[in-house]
């Protein structure tokens, strides 16, 4: 897993694996985060647009599989209780 923070974009993106984006899926809006998928449905990425404010990483991980040290982490760097919605 990679983070890339654009600072002038104010935009976050998280790779959670290499692969071939086939479609991208807006999770939340205004402003919005979204999710990058491969031709299979398995997540590739999330892009968070404003990742200062509360979005919703407890509904990307329910929706796709993790592996035990990605959710560690995130969960870590992006704890529930601090600025991610529950």
């Amino acid at each position: 897993m990679t983070l890339e923070h654009d600072f002038d974009a104010d935009a976050l993106y998280i790779r959670l694996t290499d692969g071939t984006v086939a479609r991208t899926l807006e999770v939340d809006s205004d402003p919005c985060t979204m999710v990058d998928l491969d031709g299979d449905g398995n997540l590739i990425g999330i892009e968070v647009i404003d990742p200062d404010r509360p979005w919703p990483l407890w509904k990307i991980m329910k929706s796709y599989d993790f592996s035990d040290a990605d959710a560690a982490m995130l969960m870590a760097t992006y704890p529930p209780n601090a600025r991610v919605l529950r």
